[in-house]
């Protein structure tokens, strides 16, 4: 169990008051701000609020981690506000909300660390336009059955040194070659033969791939990956972008649950393990390796 499973709560599951900074239990009142009770933490010095905010926040767990999931579903900052205004009777600025998406976007990509993946031999190749007159593109395979979304590349142009690097992440991920690859327009970029990236996998005399194309099975995928382009296309500069890009991607393989995967995630129907469940998880910083997307005991 990580440190950080109280963090957001100043009591243990024993009822007694621990530090929200390092979990100690050498804690006194520390004086009151209305309702809300103080305390000092005598073993790293720091005071604390006995509330469900996370340390040095105003504000819960639960609408800080409510609002992260409505921006990666596509709500603008302005929509969050007036839902979190609505729902839970919060007000927090522009600013907050940006800052809590940065924050915890950054932290939820460094402690996601996923287990191995159980996909099907049949992927989906997927590209979308990203710029039109930078040129640049977002290369996509996502698993036809699962639908976990297996490796992402940002190129400026086709290349079939992108499409072999996009390849080679796809490969590492589900430990694994595919028997089809679905694609549209893609074919010639995806000879088997032509990408030699058998033999960097480990996979050597490996049979390839064969090239299908399914409108069918790639159209609604499509739309969902194009969400994804208007989502950072609001954003103003090159980092924030990367930062909301790979946000977006554990959003939709953790925490984005599908119809068609019978409300499971990418991430259950995969059976992979992640240290978080949830973006209220990522605040609370409720990370528990080991476990399963739904919480218990695989």
């Amino acid at each position: 169990m990580r440190a950080g499973l109280l963090q957001s709560g100043a009591a243990s599951s024993d009822g007694h008051v621990v530090c929200k900074h390092c979990l100690s239990g050498n804690v006194v009142r520390n004086g009151r701000k209305g309702q809300v009770q103080y305390y000092l933490c005598r073993s790293c010095r720091r005071a604390f609020a006995d509330t469900d905010a996370p340390p040095g926040m105003r504000y819960a767990a639960h609408p800080i981690g409510a609002a992260l999931a409505m921006f990666y579903d596509g709500l603008s900052i302005d929509a969050i506000r007036k839902q979190l205004a609505a729902l839970d009777g919060i007000h927090p600025s522009d600013s907050t909300v940006h800052g809590w998406i940065m924050h915890f976007t950054e932290n939820a990509i460094g402690g996601i660390e996923a287990s191995s993946v159980e996909v099907s031999d049949v992927w989906m190749a997927v590209e979308t336009v990203m710029d039109r007159e930078e040129d640049e593109r977002v290369w996509d395979i996502v698993d036809s059955t699962t639908r976990f979304l297996l490796a992402c590349r940002v190129s400026r142009g086709r290349t079939r040194l992108d499409v072999q690097a996009l390849l080679m992440e796809a490969f590492l991920v589900a430990d694994r070659l595919p028997r089809v690859i679905v694609a549209e327009g893609l074919g010639p970029y995806l000879d088997p033969d032509e990408l030699d990236v058998r033999d960097a996998c480990g996979h050597t005399g490996a049979g390839g791939w064969s090239i299908q194309a399914d409108t069918n099975l790639t159209v609604r995928l499509r739309d969902v990956l194009q969400a994804r382009v208007r989502l950072v296309g609001r954003m103003k500069n090159a980092d924030t972008t990367r930062l909301v890009r790979d946000g977006w991607r554990a959003h939709y393989n953790f925490f984005r649950a599908q119809a068609e995967l019978g409300g499971k995630t990418p991430g259950q129907a995969a059976r992979t393990t992640v240290s978080y469940g949830s973006w209220e998880d990522v605040v609370r910083g409720e990370g528990v390796v080991g476990l399963p997307l739904n919480g218990t005991p695989g």
